[in-house]
């Protein structure tokens, strides 16, 4: 113990200090920084162009005006010269149909009712979804007539801007079938004016 208090005291005398090195360094990240970048970008730039463009469809669509008429159809087959089996009188509306004619400018269909005049029974025609086709020529036009599904130039119609008539027919022509006289009549007279569009 005596040994120990005399090299405290030599020690101190030579200004020395005791040995006491302790390691305070510490191994410990301690950087603190932290990444607070709080980039809160508020662009809220909103399209706000209003398009006011009210330009409006002005075209104005074309409207059907039924053209009107009349059709008369005759037929009779007999020994007796004069003789009719029947006779209708249609009144009809006139219609524009598809253009399914060559020759033609344009097409329309017949819609129609026999008129309390008629009689008869001559069932294998009818004023009802007859179709014409016209073909325009200036000072003179062509009227067409189909039947099953073939167009035929009706040459004696006559035809203007608004409509067209014709009337062919035949009386009481003579006609012999196995030694027996017989005579034919029949004819249509046709009266219509155009559909248009207005």
């Amino acid at each position: 113990m005596l040994r120990w208090t005399l090299l405290i005291l030599l020690a101190a005398c030579r200004g020395e200090k005791p040995e006491t090195d302790v390691d305070t360094t510490s191994t410990a990240d301690l950087d603190s920084d932290a990444d607070t970048d709080t980039d809160t970008d508020t662009d809220a730039d909103a399209d706000t162009d209003t398009d006011t463009d009210t330009d409006a469809d002005t075209d104005v669509d074309l409207v059907e005006v039924p053209g009107e008429g009349t059709i008369e159809y005759y037929y009779g087959f007999s020994t007796t010269p004069g003789e009719l089996y029947c006779e209708q009188f249609w009144e009809v509306t006139t219609h524009f149909d598809d253009n399914d004619c060559s020759s033609c400018d344009f097409v329309f269909e017949t819609d129609g009712s026999l008129s309390g005049e008629s009689w008869g029974d001559c069932y294998w025609f009818s004023g009802d979804g007859m179709r014409f086709g016209v073909r325009e020529g200036g000072s003179y036009s062509t009227v067409y007539l189909e039947y099953y599904y073939y167009w035929y130039p009706i040459y004696w119609a006559w035809a203007d801007d608004e409509g067209f008539s014709y009337d062919w027919g035949y009386d009481s022509y003579p006609y012999e079938y196995y030694g027996t006289m017989y005579y034919w009549s029949g004819g249509q007279a046709v009266d219509l004016t155009f559909p248009t569009y207005e």
